[in-house]
């Protein structure tokens, strides 16, 4: 097999954990994988790799949010440090000469339309990681402004699902795509549904040593958990108010953990648990947790809920499911995808509190039906790809891209 010289290009480091897997398969393979992103900050941990990685973004504004929080001043250098970043990369590759360019995520896609612009020796090609862009959810003009043009620059492009390939060739955003709109039928053996994998933990420590916190596994308590960032589409009030509407003596030894960094109201979501009454019930974490946090709050949980309103692909669920405890979650794209047919039992109507509540109640009610659920939960783990599968369909891909130069 050849060996390429590959750049996964990541600035924020928005998906991590997945361009880590894939860096570190492919590299396995033989490949030479350099991943260009930022600093890791201080809470994050660095797993051990076996590919480069190159720092190039955003050392400025990282410092700046060490010091004084995120905050629109924070945004604004950031979006100004881009421009000198997209061009030291840029540097960066013509130093480099990679064989293939492997774009995970585009910040400010008319800024890095450019630099693609300049580069036409070099196959590019984009992980579509959301088919709607940012959910429908509220983001900067700057942030949309370009990418349709972006996308005109790929020589390939990856879903994750075949849901998220037909959804993003029926909405918006694709309608002026033009070389994938004009040139289709010869396109389309280069756009690849290439699936994701199991993340498994950067944790450094033991697993459950003796520092382990308090998401320790407790026999009486049935931690209902929730984690990831807080964001509206997740359906986190859905949540809320279905495990309201349990019956308080079914839910008497039952708890709701929420954790993850709020990009939404938390006042909000703090009112809503306390107007269906749960406040005593209902435990916040409203940061970015660990690592070893995560580890720890997996194997304390008794039932794992992601009440999405939209999803392509659950990083969350992926991170959730080699702990072995039950998952549930709503009925819409990658889900499907991923429970259907297996445990279709295991998902509910998208923002139908009253069914997520019902099927929570048939759950602590039920030690037979939850077995159930944790035995088909774990045979979803035989269903996902390995990440040497994974690798050897992105090389295929790639070397499809070099081929066709």
């Amino acid at each position: 097999m050849q060996s390429l010289k590959i750049f996964i290009i990541d600035p924020s480091h928005f998906t991590f954990p997945y361009d880590h897997h894939l860096a570190q398969a492919l590299a396995n393979r033989g490949h030479e994988v350099m991943l260009v992103g930022r600093q890791f900050r201080a809470n994050e941990e660095r797993p051990d790799m076996q590919y480069m990685h190159a720092p190039v973004f955003y050392a400025l504004s990282e410092r700046l949010m060490v010091l004084q929080g995120r905050n629109l001043l924070i945004l604004v250098v950031k979006g100004i440090e881009h421009i000198f970043n997209v061009i030291h990369c840029y540097r960066l590759i013509i130093k480099q000469k990679p064989d293939i360019i492997h774009v995970q995520w585009s910040p400010l896609p008319w800024i890095d339309g450019f630099m693609l612009r300049c580069i036409r020796s070099i196959p590019i090609l984009y992980t579509i990681h959301d088919s709607n862009l940012f959910h429908n959810e509220q983001a900067s003009w700057l942030q949309r402004v370009g990418y349709r043009k972006f996308l005109n620059h790929a020589e390939a492009i990856i879903f994750h699902t075949h849901f998220s390939k037909n959804e993003f060739f029926g909405n918006e955003y694709s309608k002026e795509v033009d070389r994938i709109q004009e040139r289709k039928l010869i396109f389309q053996q280069l756009i690849a549904v290439i699936p994701h994998g199991i993340l498994s933990s950067f944790c450094r420590r033991p697993q459950y040593g003796p520092d382990k916190t308090v998401w320790i596994p407790h026999e009486k308590i049935k931690r209902i958990v929730f984690f990831g960032t807080l964001k509206k589409y997740k359906g986190i009030e859905t949540l809320i108010r279905a495990f309201g509407s349990i019956p308080p003596d079914v839910r008497k030894d039952a708890e709701l953990v929420i954790a993850g960094e709020a990009r939404t109201s938390l006042g909000r979501l703090i009112a809503l648990a306390r107007e269906v009454d749960i406040s005593s019930k209902c435990q916040f974490i409203p940061r970015r947790l660990s690592e070893c946090e995560i580890d720890d709050l997996l194997h304390g949980a008794w039932l794992v809920v992601f009440p999405h309103s939209e999803c392509d692909v659950s990083g969350a669920l992926l991170r959730a499911l080699p702990f072995g405890k039950p998952i549930i979650a709503s009925r819409v794209g990658g889900f499907v995808d991923l429970f259907e047919p297996l445990l279709s039992h295991h998902l509910f109507p998208s923002g139908d509190y009253k069914k997520l509540g019902e099927l929570m109640s048939a759950l602590l009610s039920n030690d037979d039906l939850y077995k159930n659920f944790v035995e088909r939960t774990i045979a979803l783990n035989d269903r996902i790809s390995s990440w040497d599968q994974i690798a050897n369909m992105t090389e295929e891909l790639y070397l499809r891209c070099i081929n066709k130069q």
